[in-house]
């Protein structure tokens, strides 16, 4: 029965609808900080909204570091082969120098499989780029709620997967989800079909081609009224002072690591002065 709904093919934005039992804040935000990489990617993120807290996050929290070594590594690696290039592409400057410190803070903090193995069903939550605003099944006061699509080309292995881990990470977690055969924009123009449900609890997930019954009971639609209400109008949607909070457990996992002082001592080699 698990092979047969496996084996159904999704459309490039399958509509999806999570709903769940609603979380206490404290849990919220642990769900938050690990599901959206934006407090401990690799690269300073786009920002649709606010560039200086960006730059303000990425300082207070160490990863402006990742950033500087990273644009040395890229400098070194495009000018390797010229006379006057700043930066020698060697055993301290290179690409698999600059994925393993970041491998390592983020093993460190607990992320890895977050930020490797979750594309689908994911948080965009601390700048998102989204037209609605903050974008993700998880909101700061603990609700849980997402009706829109996921893609592109997700399979139904891939969604099962990602819940997976999700479970795993947060087993009081109690949430159903249902993905369909169309786009959310083309409910009106055609019949919808179920391709499959999942049910997550207690650090299990269940698949099954039951029809929950989200699309017809779902409280929680996706207007620009609840939008608003639970994300606010801009497109972050957590409190100003999580980005402190994050930023600091950031930092200190940054020195525990290793890395901080690691990149700090190369960068310094290189461009003279101190970076602090």
């Amino acid at each position: 029965m698990i092979e047969n709904i496996m084996n159904k093919g999704l459309p490039k934005w399958p509509h999806t609808i999570i709903v769940g039992k609603r979380v206490s804040v404290e849990q919220a935000k642990e769900i938050i900080f690990k599901t959206d990489n934006y407090f401990y990617n690799s690269y300073a993120p786009h920002s649709n909204w606010n560039k200086g807290l960006v730059n303000e996050y990425r300082r207070r929290s160490g990863l402006y570091l990742l950033d500087i070594y990273g644009e040395m590594v890229s400098k070194a690696c495009s000018m390797r082969n010229e006379d006057n290039a700043k930066y020698p592409f060697n055993d301290e400057i290179n690409y698999p120098q600059l994925f393993e410190f970041h491998d390592r803070l983020i093993t460190h903090l607990g992320v890895l499989e977050f930020n490797s193995e979750i594309e689908y069903i994911r948080n965009d939550i601390a700048d998102s780029c989204y037209i609605g605003g903050a974008n993700g099944y998880m909101t700061a006061n603990g609700e849980i709620n997402f009706n829109r699509n996921i893609g592109k080309w997700p399979s139904l292995e891939d969604v099962y997967k990602e819940f997976t881990i999700i479970a795993k990470h947060f087993p009081y977690l109690e949430m159903q989800a249902s993905v369909y055969d169309a786009e959310q924009c083309e409910r009106d123009e055609r019949p919808v079909n179920l391709m499959a449900s999942f049910i997550i609890s207690n650090g299990n997930v269940l698949i099954t081609d039951m029809d929950l019954g989200l699309d017809n009971d779902n409280p929680y639609p996706d207007d620009k009224d609840f939008l608003d209400a639970i994300h606010g109008h801009n497109s972050s949607g957590i409190p100003r002072e999580w980005f402190d909070e994050f930023a600091d457990r950031v930092k200190e996992a940054m020195h525990d690591s290793g890395i901080y002082d690691e990149m700090k001592m190369i960068i310094e080699k290189y461009e003279g002065g101190d970076v602090d």
